[in-house]
């Protein structure tokens, strides 16, 4: 019923509409006719390189914030056998290393994407 490129003159049905939001395509107004508006369905263009690194940035700080909040049960345990005079348990400790990893891996990486 409805296809990648077609245009509508003056308007467009709200069927389009939807044929549109089902499939990933928006509806644009195009150049005028003979003074008749025209619109056709397009398809949504892709991210620009800038565009995907902005997205892989957010994505990288809501990751270490992600990691931030998590190592936080592992810290105050080991805080808590220290302030004791106990070692803190192994688990914890390992667990502390991998966030710490994990967080330098996508610090370097926000790094390049800043460079």
């Amino acid at each position: 019923m409805y296809e990648l490129n077609q245009i509508f003159v003056e308007t467009y049905p709200p069927e389009a509409a939807q044929f549109c939001n089902q499939n990933g395509y928006f509806i644009k107004e195009i150049e005028p006719q003979e003074g008749v508006r025209r619109f056709q369905i397009q398809e949504i263009p892709a991210p620009t390189p800038a565009e995907q690194a902005e997205q892989r940035k957010q994505e990288i700080l809501a990751e270490l914030d992600r990691i931030d909040r998590s190592s936080s049960r592992a810290l105050r345990a080991c805080m808590a056998a220290r302030n004791v005079g106990n070692e803190p348990a192994q688990s914890d400790v390992l667990k502390l290393a991998e966030y710490e990893a994990q967080a330098l891996a996508l610090r370097e990486e926000l790094a390049a994407l800043n460079a």
